[in-house]
């Protein structure tokens, strides 16, 4: 089968705009680390934190209080009272903004007597806090995420507790 010079010129036009929209997404890409490592800083001026989200015995219970896993959604700002902007269709995780509140957007599913880790870069020379939240299946409407303020050493470890609909920090090792 023979084909004219009409179909070469498509190929060689739509080769050409891939090629294109491959090296403007590495371009993208970029732009989006750059402004990570601008906010985080060097190596040296970063922190480690190490999360610890434990899922309680009676975690997002059903009508029938059978316990069941949450979506958490973890957030690492620079300002104190920033709040994640809910989702539709009654999420409480937001969406991944880059802006220069926002660091950092995580989201990890929690099971009842389970232990998430995560270890998460901030900038060492800021304040920064660890918001979380959680999609439990019913929730108060005046709940709010749990807001924690991190030091600014070096490494630091925060443990959170999900229970039942609640999120709160806890002292103790994980279950």
């Amino acid at each position: 089968m023979q084909h004219g010079p009409t179909f070469h010129r498509l190929v060689n036009t739509s080769a050409l705009l891939i090629a294109v929209a491959c090296l403007a997404g590495c371009g993208l890409g970029a732009g989006i680390a750059s402004t990570y490592r601008q906010v985080i800083g060097t190596e040296s001026a970063q922190r480690n934190i190490q999360v610890n989200l434990s899922g309680g015995k009676d975690l997002n219970p059903s009508v029938r209080r059978i316990p069941s896993p949450v979506e958490v959604c973890l957030y690492l700002v620079l300002e104190p009272d920033w709040l994640p902007e809910p989702q539709q269709f009654d999420s409480k995780c937001a969406t991944a903004r880059s802006n220069g509140d926002q660091v950092l957007s995580e989201r990890r599913i929690v099971a009842p007597n389970r232990t998430e880790t995560l270890v998460i870069k901030a900038p060492g020379n800021r304040d920064s806090w660890l918001v979380i939240d959680a999609d439990f299946r019913t929730r108060s409407a005046k709940a709010e995420p749990l807001r924690v303020a991190t030091k600014r050493t070096r490494n630091s470890v925060e443990n959170v507790l999900l229970d039942e609909q609640q999120i709160t920090r806890s002292k103790a090792s994980a279950p």
